[in-house]
């Protein structure tokens, strides 16, 4: 006897609201395992960069694929004040495709004023990437949703990625 998962819900008759007009759907069937919510509208702000926070990014020029791509991120505080670095930033690292998202295992609670900080980072690569140059990039998200994305003004880093 083979037993069958329960099918997902299906929706229909699908219609958006807003500002009190009804816009039908009617050529839409939405089928999914997840539930459908219904909540406010509303579009994400735009990324701010933390002004005092210059992020840069050392690594190696390649790293063959299915190996671990150690690097290094220094955060340097241009203030003549302390940033707290409380609660630790989370940050998003990606080489290629392929990405994560992470907290920022601190050390020390502030950086202070015109200093830097380095941060030990591991990405694994996967045994499927793609062999060739692509970029890493690297981004920290502040307690107050700033963010100090590194190498900005070149896109991140070149890697190449070998066999």
């Amino acid at each position: 006897m083979r037993i069958r998962p329960p099918l997902p819900p299906r929706y229909r008759d699908i219609a958006l609201v807003t500002l009190g007009h009804e816009f039908p759907i009617s050529e839409l069937e939405i089928s999914t395992a997840c539930p459908v919510g219904v909540g406010p509208w509303y579009v994400l702000p735009p990324l701010l960069n933390a002004a005092w926070v210059v992020a840069s990014i050392e690594a190696p020029a390649q790293v063959r694929r299915g190996e671990a791509l150690e690097y290094v991120v220094s955060l340097h505080n241009a203030s003549p004040r302390p940033f707290p670095l409380n609660p630790c930033p989370v940050y998003l690292q990606r080489l290629g495709e392929h990405a994560g998202t992470y907290q920022l295992n601190c050390a020390v609670s502030t950086i202070p004023a015109h200093t830097s900080v380095r941060f030990a980072m591991r990405l694994r690569v996967p045994d499927q990437a793609p062999v060739g140059e692509t970029r890493l990039t690297w981004m920290a998200v502040m307690a107050d949703g700033e963010v100090a994305i590194a190498d900005l003004a070149t896109g991140g880093v070149p890697i190449t990625v070998t066999d």
